[in-house]
């Protein structure tokens, strides 16, 4: 049982950091967060 949580927590984990590196390095779109913060540098 503890084994299947740390699983879990461990696969959690890696989904959510997968998401957001791929976002932060260009891998997946993120529009919705561009057309949030429209700056002009």
């Amino acid at each position: 049982m503890v084994t299947g949580g740390l699983i879990g927590v461990m696969g959690g984990f890696m989904y959510a950091y997968q998401n957001s590196a791929g976002r932060l390095m260009g891998f997946f779109p993120n529009d919705s967060e561009v057309a949030r913060y429209k700056y002009k540098l």
